[in-house]
């Protein structure tokens, strides 16, 4: 039983290994794409605003 119970650590610890590997790799592309959907959607928003007004 303690063969499976290692087994399974073993590959858990590998996969979040992997898995933080993945994301520390796709992190510096992701963020700026939302911070510019994020300056688009506040842009927008802002012009819907002004434009209302006037």
């Amino acid at each position: 039983m303690e063969a499976v119970s290692t087994a399974l650590v073993s590959a858990m610890t590998t996969t979040a290994s992997s898995i933080t590997d993945a994301l520390g790799k796709i992190a510096p592309l992701a963020l700026p794409l939302v911070g510019v959907g994020l300056v688009v959607t506040i842009g927008v928003k802002f012009f819907k605003r002004i434009a209302s007004k006037a």
